[in-house]
């Protein structure tokens, strides 16, 4: 999937009623692939209260897979990490 792509299914979402049309941030960065880079990269662009939602791009979710992280996920206490 490209950046096209995951912002069509981020746009999807916010059709849906799903997401707010501020919720999502797409960050190019200026450097060959670096995981770790892209992850920091992705937290120093976080504000306060702020959820954040890591996943690579070949994998596949749903709508209400984001919501179950949404009712799972309690700011400073509890974190949703499925395996």
């Amino acid at each position: 999937a490209d950046v096209d792509e995951m912002k069509a299914i981020a746009n999807e979402f916010i059709r849906q009623g799903l997401l707010h049309a501020n919720a999502v941030q797409f960050q190019l960065l200026d450097s060959n692939f670096d995981r770790a880079a892209g992850l920091t990269a992705g937290v120093d662009a976080l504000r306060t209260n702020d959820l954040a939602f890591f996943v690579d791009v070949d994998m596949a979710f749903s709508a209400e897979f984001v919501q179950q992280i949404r009712l799972n996920t309690i700011a400073g206490r509890q974190v949703f990490f499925p395996i």
